[in-house]
């Protein structure tokens, strides 16, 4: 009876092993900041410290995968924020700017029509009316 227990702790004790190594494998720094970092994000997310005794690391793995997605996400409203953020400014200052802008005839054009027209249309005698009538000839 000895020898089977013995057995099962060897048995655990090498899974146990095993499992390390997966983790440390799937997750660059799990002995000294993962571990703790996975910890944290599975508590804020409701988990007990029950619940965090797994001996599973496919499981980490999975839970690891969902707090870098977390912050994937976190980082592209934040981005998508802040880009919102300079667009708006920017329209602002373009609005000012054709506010106070000297509007230029030529051909029945303004400046800022010349202009339009010469991006939309991509070509070359649309660019060079744009240029004459910000020069004002």
């Amino acid at each position: 009876m000895a020898e089977v227990e013995e057995q099962q702790q060897r048995d655990r004790a090498g899974g146990v092993a095993h499992e390390a190594e997966i983790l440390r494998r799937n997750i660059p720094d799990w002995d000294s900041k993962g571990a703790v970092r996975l910890s944290s994000y599975l508590k804020s997310k409701g988990f007990t410290p029950d619940e965090l005794t797994v001996h599973d690391s496919r499981q980490l793995i999975l839970a690891e995968k969902a707090r870098l997605y977390d912050a994937f996400q976190a980082d592209r409203r934040r981005d998508c924020r802040s880009r919102l953020n300079r667009t708006a400014h920017g329209e602002r200052r373009r609005r000012q700017y054709q506010a106070e802008s000297i509007v230029v005839e030529w051909s029945g054009q303004t400046v800022p029509g010349t202009k339009k027209v010469a991006k939309t249309s991509g070509n070359m005698r649309d660019a060079g009316r744009a240029i004459a009538a910000l020069l004002g000839k």
